[in-house]
């Protein structure tokens, strides 16, 4: 099935145009077009030196040059260069907000606030990451198609639906908002009730730019995650120097209501016109499981381990392997633009029917030449690299970096798989996948003898976990290449 498998397309008929756009003419000419250039490539002439009469010198530097100039015009590499660069400068703002605000409240305030951020982060962070994936989907199917109308429709859906989420989440903290204060020593609900309204929002935002994601507008996606980061970077602290905890969490909630109306008016340029857009439910549904499933399967594996080492462990040791793990961490989050472009990517090419070996390739690969750096860095200064991101009083931490590092190298590729997979629509990976968490789990949980065997277990876990993301369990279901749109 060529088009999208979420929602319906009515049958084209002849010289019919459907919003401005023949979406089937677009589709067959982008076709065509690919397979000329794949042709041209192929009847092109050697040129090694020995063909071509030139010095071994002149060829690298033409070839070099070629590959340069192919590089440029690469929509992966240059999408990539402008998220990677987005992303990193949201972190580096997201880093300066914990450092200020840890110097403006004080300890025992901060504590409450970082109790706080992890609730909003567990609540918000599965659901937020499973409904994103679905409309970043979504909006590149329909981005693959040049159905304009269509996208400015899941837009202003999305922008309706995001606004009921930050009401609902507000609606339901405030029912129990008296538990929650009492449970977290708290002599006030204030600071429970304004986390509500960031708790919706934290939902809401990834919603939001799901659709700018699918769409490959990655400059509004960026820019949205800037905004967001250097609003917050600003307005917690110095909220938080006259109102504490309150003008904290104030500014919190101002960051993510200036964010999501800044992503409202970047959906409202999706398209034009308000194209109607009948949802397979059904299918969506499926989908939503099985994206569900994987995602909290990664997450697990990201995080369960630092829990097992504070139970088993002592409190000493316990602080060492959570500083290793944020320095691997690190390199986790580092790679994290990759997979933002493949799922888009995926998707688009797999409804034109064009092939995607080759983004499988290349971000594969680019992930894992940053994790090789990381490794070598790794191996050769690991007392420096924790020192640097924890404090020297961290740098017995070294001997777990390296570990560490090559167990969320291969889970950081496993995720960059995923993200593929999901664009194609390839869910049979999910089952293997989440059997091999529970399994990593189960097994950290009986052999804990030392922490070198929790780091193999670890390493043997994590990349099992990639390996169930490359091999292909059975045929792909419902993928039916150059068939027209139709209803489904």
């Amino acid at each position: 099935m060529l088009c999208t498998r979420w929602f319906s397309l009515p049958r084209l008929e002849p010289n019919r145009v459907d919003s401005g756009v023949d979406r089937r003419r677009v589709v067959e000419t982008r076709r065509h077009a690919w397979r000329r250039s794949a042709e041209n490539r192929s009847n092109r002439d050697d040129r090694s030196p020995a063909s071509t009469g030139r010095s071994v010198e002149t060829w690298a530097l033409t070839s070099l040059r070629s590959l340069a100039l192919r590089a440029r015009g690469s929509d992966f590499v240059r999408h990539g260069l402008l998220v990677f660069a987005g992303l990193l400068a949201a972190n580096v703002l997201q880093f300066g907000f914990y450092f200020l605000l840890s110097r403006v409240v004080g300890i025992e305030r901060y504590g409450v606030l970082t109790s706080l951020f992890s609730a909003t982060l567990l609540l918000a962070t599965a659901p937020a990451t499973v409904a994103g994936t679905i409309v970043t989907r979504l909006a590149a199917d329909l981005r693959a198609v040049a159905d304009t109308s269509k996208l400015r429709r899941l837009a202003d859906l999305t922008n309706a639906a995001t606004a009921l989420l930050g009401v609902a989440g507000l609606l339901a903290i405030v029912a129990v908002a008296s538990p929650i204060a009492a449970f977290l020593h708290l002599t006030s609900t204030v600071p429970v009730l304004l986390t509500g309204i960031v708790l919706g929002f934290s939902v809401a935002i990834p919603v939001q730019r799901g659709v700018l994601q699918g769409a490959e507008r990655f400059g509004a996606f960026t820019a949205s995650t800037i905004v967001e980061a250097g609003t917050k970077v600003v307005a917690s602290p110095v909220l938080a120097l006259y109102f504490g905890v309150d003008g904290a969490l104030i500014g919190l909630a101002i960051a993510s209501f200036l964010t999501w109306c800044y992503n409202v008016i970047q959906l409202r340029r999706s398209g034009s016109g308000s194209g109607r857009l009948r949802l397979d439910l059904r299918r969506i549904a499926l989908t939503w499981a099985n994206v569900a499933v994987a995602v909290l399967a990664i997450n697990a594996l990201l995080f369960y381990d630092v829990i097992l080492v504070r139970h088993y462990y002592s409190a000493v040791i316990a602080g060492l392997y959570g500083a290793a793990a944020l320095a691997a961490r690190a390199l986790y989050m580092f790679i994290a633009f990759i997979p933002t472009i493949v799922l888009p990517k995926a998707t688009a090419r797999s409804t034109v029917g064009r092939g995607t070996r080759s983004l499988l390739i290349a971000s594969v690969l680019t992930a894992a030449a940053i994790v090789g750096v990381a490794l070598l860095a790794a191996a050769i200064a690991p007392r420096l690299i924790v020192s640097v991101i924890a404090g020297r009083a961290y740098a017995d931490a070294g001997a777990y970096v390296f570990a560490y590092m090559l167990a969320l190298g291969a889970l950081a590729l496993a995720n960059v798989v995923t993200m593929y997979n999901i664009g194609l629509h390839r869910f049979d990976f999910v089952a293997p996948l989440a059997l091999i968490a529970v399994g990593e789990i189960l097994a950290v949980a009986t052999w804990h003898a030392n922490v070198h065997t929790t780091l193999l277990i670890l390493c043997i876990g994590h990349s099992l976990a990639l390996g169930s993301t490359l091999i292909r369990f059975r045929a792909p279901i419902l993928q039916r290449r150059g068939a027209a749109p139709t209803a489904v």
